[in-house]
This record gives structure tokens, sequence and C-alpha cells, in this order.
């Protein structure tokens, strides 16, 4: 696989830092903030965040693979893969993703689909982290609220902001259409190409068969849905931080609750990150209780 160089410059600046950043002992994963990186060092529940690497570019987005070893970054239209698996962060543009503005990625982070500034068009990404290439080309009519990509890439979903969900299928072909209100949130299971939605307007979560047909879970106000590892347990998050554990028929699991606002259901390795990285602690759910982790002080690490 060939990368292009953003420019020499840059490509020096991000080799000269990357060599003064290590990440070493157990980590749970990464976040972002304000342009910097950093690594979530130990394990649930004895966990800290440790000051990372600020990038010399200004992305206008970054985010977080669900592998947790890995990122993508949109600059200047440009698609940045920031690696961190070898416990150094290396940066390089991937190549033929063109006018890039906004990642979704599949639940293990194998895939990913690429919306265009222009908000026309979306790339299907495959062979993630060491092997990106474009295997797929959506062709929009409509403007995407929010979108998401099955792990193999087979199918793609996009939540226009009109409340129309449209089923894409590798190549980038339309197989069908069906209109279930505005979306919060919309994921792939983990080990199928059936897909969780969550719908504001009708208050209510659904299970997008791989056929296209969308079958009521449960009434909730969620903002965030995912599964459970192997897929047997529905997790929905609302904005009180109420989480729900349920299985597909609907039947409830458990019931927990955050102390922290919750704003996602991202997985970070083996837990469920609750909220974005800011000033306060980060939120994790492990499948039975929320875990908090604390901050990196100001200034350096813990």
């Amino acid at each position: 696989m060939r990368f292009h160089a953003f420019s020499s410059a840059i490509i020096f600046c991000l080799a000269a830092m990357a060599e003064d950043v290590t990440i070493s002992g157990p980590t749970m994963g990464l976040v972002y903030s304000e342009g910097v990186i950093r690594p979530v060092l130990g394990i649930p529940g004895a966990a800290y965040v440790r000051s990372g690497l600020a990038l010399d570019f200004s992305p206008e987005s970054v985010t977080i693979a669900p592998e947790q070893t890995f990122a993508l970054a949109m600059s200047t239209g440009k698609l940045i893969l920031i690696d961190a698996s070898r416990g150094k962060l290396a940066m390089r543009e991937v190549e033929g993703v063109t006018d890039a503005a906004k990642a979704w990625f599949s639940p293990a982070g194998k895939s990913a689909l690429i919306l265009s500034k222009d908000g026309l068009r979306a790339q299907l990404l495959t062979g993630l982290p060491d092997r990106p290439r474009v295997s797929g080309l959506v062709i929009l009519s409509d403007s995407v609220a929010i979108a998401a990509i099955g792990e193999d890439a087979r199918f793609a979903l996009t939540a226009s902001d009109s409340g129309v969900i449209s089923q894409w299928d590798g190549d980038g072909n339309l197989r069908g259409s069906l209109t279930l209100g505005d979306i919060a949130s919309l994921q792939f299971y983990n080990r199928s190409g059936d897909a969780l939605a969550a719908s504001r307007s009708s208050k209510k979560l659904f299970k997008i068969r791989e056929s296209g047909e969308a079958i009521p879970i449960c009434e909730m106000d969620a903002i965030a849905v995912a599964t459970s590892i192997d897929d047997t347990i529905v997790y929905a998050v609302s904005a009180d931080g109420t989480i729900q554990a349920m299985r597909e028929n609907g039947d409830p699991a458990g019931s927990y609750y955050s102390p922290i606002q919750a704003t996602r259901l991202q997985r970070m390795g083996g837990v469920l990150l609750l909220n974005e990285y800011g000033n306060g602690p980060l939120a994790v759910f492990d499948g039975s209780q929320v875990l908090l982790i604390p901050p990196a002080r100001k200034g350096g690490g813990q």
C-alpha cells in the first residue's frame, strides 16, 4: 500500500515528535481532545489518562477506532491514519480517499465509511489499519446526519436529515430505504449485517435486518446504542445517564446509571466509553458497572 506525503515539512515534524512519544504498559485505548492524542493506561477499575502527543497539524476531526490502536484524522480533505499500535505514534496519508470530512467505523474498526465535504459521496474503506483501500463509492442524493458500516463492509447505512435510512451494498449500490424519523444512533452488530437504530422521533429502538426490514425492539429515548462483543445483549443509553441492557426480543437484562453525562456508547477495547474526553473523568461501562477514569494532570501525565 502506498501513501502520499502531506508535505516534507509536516512529515519531518510528525516523525520528530513520534520519536519522543512512547506508550508502554497495559493500554485500554486512546482518547482525543483539542489536538492531542492521549493513551488510557491500565485496566478497567485501575486506569488513568496519560499526557499525549499534540498533533502538528490542525485536523477538522479525529475519530478513534473501536479497536483502539489507531485513529483517522481529516485535514484539508486528506485522510490521515494515526497508528499507535507499536508503542509510538506514526502518521500517514491514506491513498485514494478524497475530500474527506467525517468518518464512521465498523464495530471493530476494520472498515470505515468516509463522507466527503460536499456531502454527496461516501467512500467505503476496508483493510484497516494495515492495508486500507477504497472498496466502494456511495453517491448520495440527500445530506447525511449519521452513518454506519458493517465489519466486512458488505453493507452500509446512511441516515438523512429527513429521517430516511438507506441501505447500500459493498460496492455502493442502493439496496433499499425506509423511514424511521430522526436517528440518534446507528450501529451494526459485530458479527452480522444486521444493525441497530435509535429513533428520536418515535423514541424506539429498531433492529434493521440485512433484508432491510426494521423490527422494533423496545420503547426508549436513547442517544446511543451498541451490542455486547458476542451480540447477545443490546445496550442503549439515554441522556439522563440510564443504561438499559436487553436481549434482542426486548426482555430486560439489567439497568445501570452513569454519574457522568453520557454522550455515546463507543467501543474501547473490552468496555464502552460513555463520554468525550475533557476536563473531567472518563466514564466507561464494562457490562456490569460504570467506572470512572481520572483525566491527565495539567502540564503532564499522572
